[in-house]
């Protein structure tokens, strides 16, 4: 197909996900001002693209509109209508799915009849976004006029089905883009024949049937019907296909790819994910020019990973690099910037640069917002994302704002039900403890252990720890006990020098100090302060966080000198690094006032540990 238009492969990827990234999102808006008004007006968009035409949906730039006179004669559009179905919810990973569509078409040299076949599809699919269409129920009643992206492809699921059977490959390769979108939207139900039928029908074809075993690793990813051990022998037997074909940079290849470092970071092979999302870059970089947002990409999953080893800062030069790779090439406000400004958030609050944290989350959520809308799913991850840089710079106000609007747009999106808001969830839960709200507290985080199985089946930390936390604020420290317990042996699963280890540290300490025993509570907070100095330097709020820990078992000691001085350095810390109105500033100064009326009437009282 790249032949036929005389383009080079790499060039059509990047001429494909312009215009149809354009189209599909004003097909699927939610705004009916700024969506499709009828089935007819997406169709003549969609020839506009067909004749490559500027198409409605795009920027109104000079520079766009003069690429696309340039190109108006190019032939060959089957794979692009194709592409355009993969692109329904907006999946990196289903676009790339779609790609295999290249191959299929060209060796059947019959692009014009497929371009009409599944032009008219796609156009049938989107019919439902028509504000002017109604639609009915399992039980006939007529239902809104809007149709969500679950319900336009379950429509286009059974039209794949009736009227592909003729040709079994094709019909197979949708079956996986669809699939693989349901999964995206959480629907994993739906996802599960699609993608075992595409599988029985591409047995004969081997890049196909490769594909077809990258997606179904992927659906027993999400829906935990197989262990990380089976998800990893389907991907590496995907790449066995793929590098006995030589077609190690083909997409599929570099999906299975992903699925091969997902499934090692949750066994715990850190090293191992973090080699192979390497390996996935080099074969990015040494792909032809026109790469730059998958490289963009790649460097951003790699520097998500190297967070979990506590490596802090070669995540952010990673992240920069993404950046200036992002910017220079599509400029300052590009959507895949958003997401890359996400992760950066992250690592700068990690890393205690507060005001970078913030302009990188806020600056996440500007360009998701105006590039896809006020409830599309990358709104959400960025709202969710801000939401916990608010939290830990103590403005809860704006964090609670934050992660309800989060968990709309999510449950709105996947349904009430949705395990995609238990992080969420999560968060707003140890915004509401913070507050002093216990039992809205609790009653968030069972929610969200609930969506997720069962805290039991939680590998994160801080979970545990934080809801150790809430039960021993409320007097309940046996059952605080066995929670920490949990919570350290996950961090030092993730390696004895990760961040998340100076955190359970110091709220264990606090469990310590609440059943009397004081020298276990002080070992903790010796090595919280420890591990917090070498891995942040000497001014950082964790380093904070354990010296005013320890200057309060210090004064329950009745070490008044002692207790005050290192009381007043971590004052001047959480001062300087998070600013003087944050609570933990009060916290620290709080505790200097018990130190002079403690010490003015020679006498001790409890001491009471908060993070």
């Amino acid at each position: 197909m790249a032949a036929n238009r005389r383009i080079s492969l790499p060039a059509l990827r990047r001429e494909l996900s312009d215009d149809l990234d354009w189209i599909t999102l004003k097909a699927l808006e939610k705004d009916r001002a700024r969506r499709y008004s009828s089935a007819s007006e997406l169709g003549a968009d969609v020839g506009r693209y067909l004749n490559s035409l500027p198409v409605v949906a795009g920027p109104p730039s000079a520079s766009y509109r003069a690429k696309k006179f340039v190109r108006r004669h190019r032939v060959g559009v089957a794979v692009g209508v194709t592409l355009g179905l993969a692109l329904l919810v907006g999946s990196v990973g289903t676009t790339w799915g779609m790609l295999r569509a290249i191959r299929a078409e060209a060796r059947a040299k019959d692009e014009a009849t497929v371009a009409t076949q599944l032009s008219d599809f796609l156009i049938g699919v989107f019919s439902g976004t028509n504000p002017l269409a109604t639609a009915q129920d399992a039980k006939g009643d007529v239902k809104g006029p809007d149709l969500t992206a679950i319900e336009l492809l379950r429509r286009g699921a059974l039209r794949v089905r009736a009227e592909l059977d003729a040709r079994p490959l094709l019909q197979a390769r949708l079956m996986g883009v669809m699939g693989m979108a349901f999964i995206e939207l959480g629907a994993t139900d739906s996802a599960r024949p699609l993608i075992e039928d595409s599988l029985r029908l591409s047995q004969h074809d081997a890049l196909s049937r490769a594909e077809g075993l990258v997606n179904l690793g992927h659906l027993k990813l999400e829906d935990g019907s197989a262990s990380f051990g089976e998800v990893e022998v389907l991907a590496r037997e995907a790449l066995a296909v793929f590098t006995a074909n030589d077609a190690e940079a083909e997409p599929g290849s570099l999906r299975a790819l992903q699925l091969l470092a997902a499934t090692l970071r949750y066994q715990d092979r850190l090293d191992e994910a973090i080699g192979v999302l390497y390996q996935r870059l080099g074969i990015l970089e040494r792909s032809p020019a026109g790469n730059e947002i998958r490289i963009a990409e790649a460097l951003r999953d790699i520097a998500f990973q190297k967070v979990f080893k506590g490596e802090l800062q070669q995540s952010t030069e990673l992240l920069h690099r993404a950046l200036e790779l992002l910017e220079s090439s599509v400029g300052p406000n590009h959507p895949s910037i958003g997401s890359v400004s996400t992760i950066l958030g992250w690592v700068s609050v990690l890393s205690g640069r507060w005001d970078e944290a913030e302009v990188a989350g806020e600056r996440a959520l500007r360009i998701a917002e105006e590039y896809l809308g006020p409830t599309h799913v990358f709104v959400a991850d960025a709202l969710d994302a801000l939401g916990s840089i608010y939290a830990l710079e103590g403005k809860y106000r704006e964090a609670t704002e934050a992660n309800d609007r989060c968990i709309q747009i999510k449950r709105s999106i996947y349904g009430q039900q949705t395990p995609k808001v238990a992080v969420t969830l999560q968060n707003s839960a140890w915004v509401r403890m913070k507050s002093g709200d216990y039992g809205a507290a609790e009653r968030m985080y069972l929610e969200a252990f609930g969506l997720l199985g069962g805290l039991e089946k939680i590998k994160a930390p801080i979970f545990w720890k934080n809801f150790a936390a809430l039960l021993c604020l409320q007097g309940r420290l046996s059952e605080a006990e066995k929670h920490f317990e949990v919570a350290l042996a996950q961090a030092e699963s993730w390696g004895p020098e990760h961040p998340s280890m100076v955190w359970v540290l110091n709220d264990f300490a606090q469990l310590r100090v609440a059943q009397g025993r004081l020298e276990d509570a002080e070992a903790l907070t010796d090595r919280s302060v420890e591990l917090a100095g070498k891995l942040h330097g000497q001014s950082h709020q964790d380093l904070a966080w354990g010296l005013h820990n320890r200057a309060a078992i210090l004064l329950e000691r009745g070490r008044f000198d002692q207790a005050e001085a290192m009381g007043r350095s971590a004052l001047r810390m959480r001062e300087d690094t998070l600013g003087a109105s944050h609570p933990d500033v009060e916290e620290s100064r709080r505790l200097l006032e018990k130190i002079e009326k403690l010490r003015a009437a020679g006498r001790t009282a409890p001491a009471k540990l908060n993070k």
